[in-house]
């Protein structure tokens, strides 16, 4: 039963990041500020760390920045200027870190 819990969870871990790495990329594409390229290069590492080597720690600080990123964005620079699919982004990037960030942990206890 254990293993089918750990299990789950590292697909979900890496399901999150995969959903990440797509937003960042799209909203690079048609965005022309550089963070969506830094957090496609971020979140491509992480995936590949937890894919490669079940490195889940990465997972937790991953998504411990992305989340503290998009509150400092949200918090000190607002979302006034953002078109539709901009705040779209924006907020599935505040939203799935946090996701991120509690299955990485579920998956890395699962794993000690």
């Amino acid at each position: 039963m254990q293993c089918d819990v750990a299990a789950l969870y590292r697909r979900v871990v890496l399901v999150i990041l995969i959903i990440l790495v797509t937003i960042n990329s799209a909203w690079f594409l048609i965005n022309k500020h550089s963070g969506p390229f830094w957090g496609l290069i971020a979140y491509t590492i992480i995936l590949i760390l937890c894919l490669r080597q079940h490195d889940f720690r990465a997972g937790i600080v991953g998504g411990l920045l992305g989340l503290s990123v998009h509150l400092y964005e949200l918090v000190i620079l607002g979302v006034e200027d953002l078109t539709s699919f901009e705040l779209l982004f924006f907020l599935l990037n505040l939203i799935f870190p946090l996701l991120l960030m509690f299955s990485s942990y579920r998956a890395y206890e699962f794993r000690k």
